[in-house]
């Protein structure tokens, strides 16, 4: 197996894990808004970021590429959306929609990649 095919399987399953994570804080119970956002999310995250820098070492591409830096900056706008929405005591519409739109605008960055 090469590297290569090694780094976009953690990646997948990063993005995968950050996707549930995100997705859990629509849950109605706090404690479990929490364990998606903090546990699921925060490792989904950071696989994701880990196995994409490592990625872009692997293919030669800038950092500094718009839609990479653009994907970065919405994911963590999503991570952070997604932990504000878990530290409510109620369900946080407004924290909850940031956090989708975020993940919705990396997941659209990271698969469209406009030059």
């Amino acid at each position: 197996m090469t590297v290569w095919i090694l780094l976009r399987l953690v990646k997948f399953l990063g993005v995968i894990l950050f996707g549930a994570g995100v997705l859990g804080t629509l849950q109605r119970d706090q404690s479990a808004r929490q364990v998606a956002a903090q546990r699921t999310a925060c490792v989904g995250f950071t696989l994701t970021w880990v196995s994409g820098f490592f990625l872009v070492q692997e293919l030669g591409l800038p950092l500094t590429a718009p839609w990479i830096l653009g994907s970065m900056l919405m994911s963590v706008v999503a991570l952070n959306g997604a932990l504000l929405a878990a530290e409510r005591a109620e369900r946080a519409v407004i924290p909850a929609v940031i956090a989708h739109v975020g993940l919705v605008g990396t997941l659209v960055l990271m698969s469209w990649r406009p030059m």
